[in-house]
């Protein structure tokens, strides 16, 4: 069995290794592109130089206007590349301010796990003192057998009720009876006279109304009267319970239980506080490097600019026509300078091949950064790293963080097979304990997390707020 917070390590030191990876290939990205960007002013400066041996050869002044656009080009690779060094600068600030929270993460929760072994220390001796309590362990038993009374009554009460209904239904199916008792006849809230009194009168002589009525008023009491019996004895219950708790949370405030408890609930805010820092951060971070890929995809404004001015110049005039304008000029300094530039163009599509393959590789890797953050803040979100929790299965982080960089498992993938290995620690106390096995959010061992939710059935789906109506105002 490994800790959920040696686990936890585990994932971090992956998300470090695969960050330095990405690191990695992110400065050899940047000296390509780098590369790329001198090529790129090398050929714009190599055709500004064949354009001035050229000039006075060129024919038209319009064709020496193509020329012209090189010196705009050479103000836009400046401009491209001062952009880029400020995104550099960027995302570099944004992975250090990262690696600041991620370390100030883990001295919290080593914090909240200190905290976390003082109350379950705490816990443990309220709980060994509790079970030595003659005083608590007898209330511990009216409790108990109090629930199984409330329970029973509840199961029978509502048994009786269905009972009780059926009884009453062929009553309410006598259409002349049920015409009377809707109107209140016999009784004083009746409403009528003269001709409709008489009327109702023969009509009560026809159904022997007044045997049914006395009948079916006992009948619609039965229900409320055990109703109400079953709820009294849910009360004496939750009475008792209140008493068990009470027993509880006084011996917890001697011995400085809900002290530490706060303390627990402020070092875990400090650590939810982090983690959503975190999660905003590693959002900021991804999206400049989401922009980084667009200056070395060469999808930026900066580049599609840049790349219409060179393609402008070599449409019109390509290597192989300046290099045939070149062989009619009386210099050879075109000459050589037409092969500078074929060469540095062979050297530009060695460079877009080897960014292409440096992007392939920065991809796989960044996506396989994002699949184990993803997983981890899942880990965190269902407090894995918790002193309670563990997993079962040494090995297993070690296979899914493989299966993840091998792009062969997802977060969501990685996440259930994870679940299936994860067992609670036991950590000396139980959260089932005492009023804790009631499970009430005022047992001072409630914990959502824990809680086992075995609440009490209702009286017929019915609260104390229900009106549950019968002819019983009668």
């Amino acid at each position: 069995m490994i800790r959920g917070i040696e686990t936890l390590g585990e994932l971090e030191e992956a998300i470090r290794s695969i960050r330095n990876e990405v690191t990695s290939l992110d400065t050899e990205k940047e000296a390509l592109f780098r590369s790329s960007q001198e090529n790129k002013r090398q050929q714009a400066a190599l055709l500004s130089k064949i354009a001035q041996v050229h000039f006075e050869a060129l024919q038209k002044g319009e064709d020496a206007g193509v020329y012209r656009d090189d010196l705009q080009i050479e103000r836009l690779l400046d401009q491209r590349e001062s952009a880029f060094t400020h995104l550099q600068e960027k995302i570099e600030a944004l992975g250090n301010t990262l690696e600041k929270t991620e370390e100030e993460r883990s001295l919290a929760h080593r914090k909240l796990e200190e905290a976390l072994m003082r109350l379950a220390r705490i816990q443990e001796e309220v709980q060994k003192t509790l079970q030595g309590d003659p005083a608590y362990t007898a209330q511990l038993s009216k409790t108990q057998e109090a629930k199984e009374i409330a329970k029973t009554t509840a199961q029978k009460a509502q048994e009786s009720i269905e009972n009780y209904k059926e009884k009453m239904r062929p009553f309410e199916e006598n259409e002349l009876f049920w015409y009377l008792w809707q109107r209140h006849y016999s009784t004083s809230a009746y409403e009528a006279g003269g001709i409709t009194k008489m009327l109702d009168g023969w009509v009560a002589s026809l159904c022997d109304y007044e045997a049914y009525r006395v009948t079916y008023w006992t009948l619609s009491q039965i229900p409320e009267r055990l109703e109400a019996h079953a709820k009294n004895k849910q009360k004496a219950y939750e009475s008792e319970l209140q008493k068990l708790i009470a027993l509880e949370k006084k011996e917890a405030q001697a011995q400085g239980m809900e002290s530490a408890k706060t303390e627990v609930s402020q070092k875990q805010q400090s650590v939810d506080t982090l983690d959503g820092k975190i999660v905003a951060q590693e959002h900021d971070l991804d999206t400049a490097l989401q922009e980084q890929k667009e200056y070395l995809q060469e999808h930026d404004s900066y580049a599609r600019e840049i790349v219409g001015h060179i393609e402008s110049s070599l449409k019109r005039y390509g290597v192989e026509t300046i290099y045939e304008i070149s062989q009619k000029t009386a210099s050879a300094t075109d000459d050589h300078l037409v092969t500078q530039l074929d060469s540095l163009q062979q050297k530009e599509k060695a460079l877009t091949k080897a960014l292409e393959e440096n992007r392939v590789a920065y991809e796989e890797k960044l996506s396989a950064l994002r699949e184990t953050e993803a997983l981890r803040r899942r880990f965190k979100q269902h407090r894995y790293d918790d002193i309670h929790s563990g997993f079962e299965n040494e090995g297993q982080i070690g296979s899914v963080l493989g299966e993840i960089l091998g792009g062969v498992l997802n977060n969501a993938g990685a996440w259930e097979r994870m679940s299936r290995h994860q067992r609670p620690l036991d950590s000396g106390w139980s959260s089932d304990f005492g009023s804790g096995g009631f499970t009430r959010a005022d047992s001072p061992w409630y914990s959502p997390s824990s809680s086992s939710d075995l609440d009490m059935p209702g009286i017929g789906g019915m609260s104390d707020a229900d009106d549950f109506r019968t002819g019983g105002g009668f």
